[in-house]
Formats: structure tokens, sequence, C-alpha cells
């Protein structure tokens, strides 16, 4: 990722995970990410809020 904290992502931290975040899809879908380096992630899982717990 290029700019991981360019607005439009709405990158956030999950506070439960450690090394993992979520960007914003739209309003309902959210990618979970793992970071993997200073800019480089790895998708893990696409879906809901409920992909946080």
């Amino acid at each position: 990722m290029r700019a991981p904290s360019h607005p439009g992502l709405n990158l956030e931290t999950i506070v439960s995970r450690d090394g993992y975040y979520s960007i914003r899809v739209n309003r309902q879908w959210r990618i979970l990410l793992r970071r993997e380096g200073e800019n480089h992630f790895t998708a893990i899982e696409v879906g809901s809020h409920a992909i946080y717990r």
C-alpha cells in the first residue's frame, strides 16, 4: 500500500488484535489486514463489522 494513512482508506487499528488493521470499503464492508512491514499489508478477510470479533 503506497499511502496507508490516506484518509480515503479509513485505516483503523484493531485494538483487540495486535498488528491487525481494517479499511472501509463502504458503509457495510470492511477488509481486515495484517501488517507485514511499514507499507506492506496482507488482506485476511472481507466482511462486515463482525470480522473484528
